[in-house]
């Protein structure tokens, strides 16, 4: 699947899962939605964002405003790590507007023709980190429905912190490796779970 297409499934994904939340959270509206806050371990799956394509959180929340988030994807055929800390704010039935930042880091490719882009013959150059390390930042709003239903969505941004990731390897064909012209990527992340 190309970057492309990838980000129109990932729009498409988020319009129809916000449709129907909308219609569940409305179903599932009760009094005390700051209580739905009171339990303090989530588990999710997500969709893009700092864990790559597609990954899995386990939060920890010691009070309703603050979560500490750790999770690991899938990012192509490489394994991503990630560690965020959360602050929110709760309003009624459930729902907060968020704050994150953390880091991210595993394995990953940087060439010619993007991020993450197979080698081949149409491929100038590529760098390759054994380990690289990145800084996030996000925006989200979340909801805890009354039966424990977990959602989040959110959009960021995430920048590379080369001075604390592994040397760089480089391979070309015809050319000498290039440099990165872009060092803040933005992305969307959607998380659906259970809240335990």
């Amino acid at each position: 699947m190309t970057h492309h297409n990838f980000s129109r499934a990932l729009v498409v994904a988020t319009v129809l899962a916000l449709a129907a939340l909308g219609v569940s959270s409305a179903q599932a509206q009760d009094a005390g939605g700051t209580d739905r806050w009171s339990r303090h371990f989530t588990l999710s799956g997500t969709l893009a964002g700092p864990t790559g394509f597609f990954g899995a959180e386990l939060e920890y929340a010691p009070l309703p405003q603050i979560g500490i988030n750790v999770g690991a994807g899938l990012l192509s055929s490489d394994v991503q790590a990630s560690t965020m800390l959360r602050f929110r704010y709760v309003f009624a039935d459930g729902t907060a507007l968020g704050v994150g930042l953390g880091s991210s880091f595993g394995t990953y490719v940087d060439s010619e023709n993007g991020r993450n882009y197979d080698f081949t013959n149409d491929t100038f150059w590529k760098r390759h980190w054994a380990i690289r390390v990145w800084g996030n930042a996000e925006l989200a709003v979340e909801h805890r429905s009354a039966g424990r239903f977990y959602w989040r969505i959110g959009v960021g941004v995430e920048t590379p912190f080369d001075g604390l990731s592994s040397t760089a390897t480089c391979q070309v064909i015809r050319t000498e490796c290039g440099e990165s012209t872009v060092r803040v990527y933005p992305y969307a992340q959607l998380a659906l779970g259970a809240v335990l």
